[in-house]
Parts: C-alpha cells; sequence; structure tokens
C-alpha cells in the first residue's frame, strides 16, 4: 500500500470492542446482522449526498465514497449490502475465505496501544491462539489460529489495523488452514493496492 496515511469508528468505545470481537475472536454476529439489516444509508457522507450507495463496484474496484478508499475487487466478491463502514468479501474461488473491511472513525489511538488491546481480547477466547505480532507497511499485524469446534477446520485469522487521520482501519483475512496459504496472497494483493484518493473527485464520478 503505497504512502497512505490512515482513518476513525462512531463510538470509539462501542466501535473498538465490535473492532476487537471481529478481528480475532471471529465473533462477527453483531456486525454481520448490522450489515444485513442495514439500508446502506448512513450520515451525510460522499455517496449519500448523491442519492447513491455509499459503496459500489465500479469498473472492477470497490469504492467507498464516504471514506474515499477503492481497491481492486480481483479474486473477491462483495456480500451483502456494504456499508460505508464495514464490507464483507467472500473469496471467489476459496469456499470458506473471508475478507472483512472495517473503519472506525474516530479511534486512531497508537498502534501499540491497539494491539495490546486485540491480544487482551484474543486471550478471552481459549480457541484463540496468537502466533505472531509484527509491523508491515505502517499497519499493526496479528496472526492467529482459532481451533474448530465439532466439524469446523482449523481456521487462520490474520489481522492488519492502522491509523490514518484520525481513523483506525482493521483488515481482516480469515481462511481454513489448508488454504490459507493460497488466500493470503490474495489478501496481500487488497492491501498492497488499498488507494485513498486526496482530490476532489474519486476517478469515478458519484
Amino acid at each position: 500500500m503505497s504512502s497512505k496515511p490512515m482513518r476513525p469508528l462512531r463510538s470509539p468505545a462501542t466501535l473498538l470492542a465490535a473492532a476487537v470481537a471481529l478481528v480475532l475472536v471471529g465473533a462477527v454476529g453483531t456486525l454481520q446482522a448490522r450489515s444485513a439489516g442495514s439500508s446502506g444509508k448512513g450520515e451525510a457522507g460522499q455517496g449519500e449526498s448523491h442519492g447513491g450507495p455509499p459503496v459500489e463496484v465500479r469498473e472492477g474496484f470497490v469504492v467507498n465514497f464516504v471514506h474515499r478508499y477503492y481497491f481492486p475487487l480481483g479474486r473477491w466478491k462483495l456480500t451483502g449490502t456494504p456499508e460505508e463502514d464495514f464490507q464483507e468479501l467472500q473469496h471467489a474461488s476459496l469456499p470458506g475465505v473471508i475478507l472483512r473491511v472495517l473503519v472506525s472513525p474516530g479511534s486512531a489511538r497508537p498502534l501499540d496501544d491497539e494491539m495490546k488491546a486485540l491480544r487482551a481480547k484474543a486471550a478471552e477466547d481459549p480457541h484463540v491462539h496468537i502466533l505472531m505480532e509484527s509491523r508491515e507497511r505502517q499497519a499493526g499485524v496479528l496472526l492467529a489460529v482459532r481451533e474448530g469446534k465439532g466439524s469446523e477446520p482449523l481456521a487462520v485469522l490474520r489481522t492488519l489495523c492502522f491509523n490514518r487521520g484520525k481513523d483506525k482501519y482493521y483488515l481482516r483475512l480469515e481462511a481454513p488452514a489448508d488454504s490459507y496459504e493460497k488466500a493470503s496472497r490474495d489478501f496481500d494483493a487488497v492491501f498492497e493496492d488499498l488507494k485513498f484518493e486526496f482530490r476532489f473527485k474519486l476517478p469515478w464520478k458519484k
């Protein structure tokens, strides 16, 4: 991801808690329900001001008109109704592989503090085990595994978080262990090609 400073969830406490749960433990029911039940209309933003949804697929790119970022769709496909602060994508050819993008407006606390909070949250679940923590292109990276329950396979969870301006961004990959390596390359492509538009208009007119 080329020189991209980083952006904030609505209520820092509420959104951070949701992000932490989403990011590491896989407890994404709340956000998924929010995504499924949302009308796609938030507070006034770039997308809504023109009468359209805040997030669209344009010419092979996922474009967020509110937070003004875009990335190539590549091997991913959007699921449900994308919101301005949350998008979920499934891999087009690898079953069970999910990519989630979460924006936390107004919660740009230092990455060291954020990583500490993520580790603490992960420690609450005995089925989640942290493998590695690192830094990558101004982002904090946490790699963990989650033990499968019943017939569920072992899952690998890779979380990247970074600040941009006053916001925090989370990119989270969840993949069965046997397909993680392939999925990780496509996840890297999204992160590396994620771009923010500083001009008055995005490459696509709304």
